[in-house]
């Protein structure tokens, strides 16, 4: 069944260990599918700041994303959006 498929974008604010992309690409890949678009950036605070872009991702599998991101113990917080709602709002930033 095709509902709850969106274009999602997460937001990652995480410690700067050495494998925190490793970490979350590896969450990510749960979906078998490729990002449309990664980034990750250092914040004036020292921390690493991951943004994902995926195609296509049921709720679900969003919601549950979410939640295993969330218990990764180098991830300090992270939220997902839609990208619908995001292009018609601007660009997101995190807080430092």
């Amino acid at each position: 069944d095709g509902t709850g498929i969106s274009s999602v974008l997460f937001l990652i604010e995480a410690d700067p260990d050495a494998d925190a992309l490793c970490r979350v690409a590896n969450v990510i890949s749960l979906t078998n599918r490729l990002p449309t678009a990664a980034k990750l950036v250092t914040t004036l605070t020292g921390r690493v700041v991951i943004t994902i872009r995926l195609r296509a991702v049921t709720a679900e599998k969003t919601d549950c994303l979410l939640r295993k991101l969330n218990q990764l113990t180098c991830v300090v917080r992270a939220d997902v959006h839609d990208i619908a709602r995001v292009c018609s709002v601007g660009e997101l930033t995190v807080s430092e």
